[in-house]
């Protein structure tokens, strides 16, 4: 079969059918005026640009079943197929780029893409067997004679559920059947909210807790008198401006209703990005987006954008990828995306609307993936102090963050002595040796870690060699002297056992409260008679 053929004339396509033939009879399609396109005025920020729009129409499972077609189109065209739809064929479902929607024959749409629309129509003697998963993707399409059973189509999966089943039997079809992905939820982690300013208002009390996913709904007080709603916020960081407000639970949140002086006149469209989340799925980072739309206002697109080097990325910008989204959770305007883990990923969500006849775009917030800066964290050498006090270990030291106002007192120490059992403090009257891990978290969730040594040095060999606990060198060496390159200060090689060209020594010391003590268990192939066991203590040194 021959595919149909689109002729553009005066900005509207016509589209000249050819003979469709069924495999039963042969039919004919007859098509007028069918596509009709309407230019839309753009926002500056977004520039027209040439895009491809497949055309499918589907009337059973063969290639013979179907005509194609391709146009040409630019950002913020309208489509509209009401006449290219043919009346004596009952349209079942519109296909958008693999997503299943139900919707009219005369839906306009909005080519914001390369895409592909296809309409699927009922066939006069088979049934229809959609299998589509929860998102609304399609997972089979299949023609299936009456009576007959569909074939059923790999099972899908989704991160925290677990598939049982479909919503309906793909066995005996004797009628058009949409078959639904069913889950049960494997993930039962429970989630705790508090709000302040309002109530939950499905549930009793200020206080709520909410199974993994669950959709929770909030509600902020009357203001008090000469105060009104402005908006919620969730760690410092605006995420309705709407009274009533829903979303989903994915981790324990706190969320707080504000409110000002000021009316609140505009009702303006807005998008929000929730902060990274890393545990959803292994390897990857999840991000939900969610926008607000009022009714006066048509949708046309809404996703991510991501960029490894644009810090404030926009459409059509160069670096910068679209993740344009087609499956959004209805009740509470909400989308979810998955990336393979990256903790340099720059990303920031898009909406973009109908405004009258002129198309604007806005952007959230972009979500901070940058980790806060820990300055002047240094390896550090003090003496022992017998009078001290303790000693300071945020002296010296500053934060910075690109988005957040850190000061030092959020960071938290974590203290390990040599052998790694943890401490409150630095002892400053005893030798030893620390490791000071300094940890300090953004409100986006980015961490950074600085180590820093810090060295106490018994007083008696600040000038020699500074002894410390396991300090000590084995084999031929120089015993101290007064006089060396380094001057006339004492000079001091370390303990030796000069164990010459022998071997098989066995040499334990020790340091405690500035001794430091040698015990020499064996000797090694010394001549017999010459070992001998020999403790040495060093008390100081003048």
């Amino acid at each position: 079969m021959k595919k149909g053929i689109l002729t553009f004339v005066f900005g509207i396509f016509i589209f000249l059918a050819l003979p469709y033939f069924f495999s039963a009879s042969a039919k004919t399609l007859s098509y007028g005026n069918a596509i009709n396109i309407s230019q839309t005025a753009l926002a500056d920020v977004l520039e027209p640009r040439e895009l491809k729009v497949e055309i499918i129409s589907r009337f059973g499972a063969t290639n013979e079943d179907v005509i194609e077609t391709k146009v040409d189109a630019r950002y913020g065209n309208i489509l509209s197929f009401s006449e290219f739809l043919p009346e004596e064929y009952e349209l079942a479902f519109w296909l958008i780029n693999g997503r299943v929607r139900f919707l009219p024959r005369d839906h306009e749409f909005v080519v914001t893409d390369d895409m592909t629309i296809e309409a699927v129509f009922k066939h006069e003697t088979k049934h229809v067997v959609l299998f589509m998963d929860s998102n609304g993707s399609k997972l089979d399409l299949q023609y299936v004679d009456r009576g007959e059973d569909a074939l059923e189509p790999a099972h899908p999966h989704k991160p925290g559920f677990e598939f049982i089943g479909w919503s309906g039997s793909y066995e005996n079809v004797t009628e058009d059947r949409v078959l639904l992905a069913q889950y049960e939820q494997t993930n039962n982690d429970t989630f705790t909210l508090i709000v302040e300013g309002g109530h939950p208002i499905d549930t009793n009390g200020n206080n709520g807790t909410y199974l993994f996913n669950a959709v929770a709904t909030v509600e902020a007080d009357l203001p008090i008198e000469g105060q009104h709603f402005s908006h919620w916020e969730i760690n410092g960081k605006v995420v309705s401006k709407q009274r009533v407000y829903s979303f989903t639970m994915l981790r324990d949140v706190t969320i707080k209703a504000a409110y000002t002086d000021e009316i609140q006149t505009l009702d303006l469209p807005y998008v929000t990005l929730s902060e990274k989340y890393t545990y959803i799925m292994d390897g990857k980072d999840t991000y939900v987006g969610q926008f607000y739309l009022p009714e006066n206002y048509l949708l046309v697109e809404y996703g991510l954008l991501t960029s490894y080097d644009v810090s404030n990325p926009v459409l059509e910008q160069e670096g910068v990828t679209k993740y344009q989204s087609h499956s959004l959770y209805s009740e509470s305007n909400e989308w979810i995306v998955h990336f393979n883990a990256d903790t340099n990923r720059i990303v920031r969500a898009y909406l973009v609307y109908k405004d009258n006849e002129e198309l604007k775009v806005v952007y959230s917030d972009v979500i901070d993936v940058f980790a806060p800066v820990i300055v002047e964290v240094e390896d550090t050498e003090v003496i022992i102090q017998v009078e001290a006090g303790e000693f300071d270990l945020l002296e010296g030291i500053s934060v910075y963050d690109d988005v957040d106002d850190l000061t030092i007192e959020q960071i938290i120490l974590d203290i390990r002595d040599k052998a790694g059992n943890k401490v409150e403090k630095i002892d400053l009257t005893f030798a030893g040796e620390y490791i000071v891990t300094y940890t300090i978290q953004d409100s986006a969730g980015n961490v950074t870690e600085a180590i820093r040594s810090i060295k106490v040095y018994d007083r008696y060999f600040v000038d020699t060699n500074k002894i410390l606990n396991g300090d000590f060198l084995i084999g031929n060496g120089t015993p101290p002297r007064l006089e060396s390159a380094y001057g006339t200060e004492p000079y001091w090689r370390g303990w030796n056992s000069n164990s010459s060209s022998y071997s098989g020594y066995d040499v334990k010391f020790e340091i405690k409260n500035g001794v430091f003590t040698v015990v020499i268990n064996n000797f090694g192939n010394y001549p017999t008679g010459q070992k001998t066991l020999i403790q040495t203590q060093l008390v100081g040194l003048n």
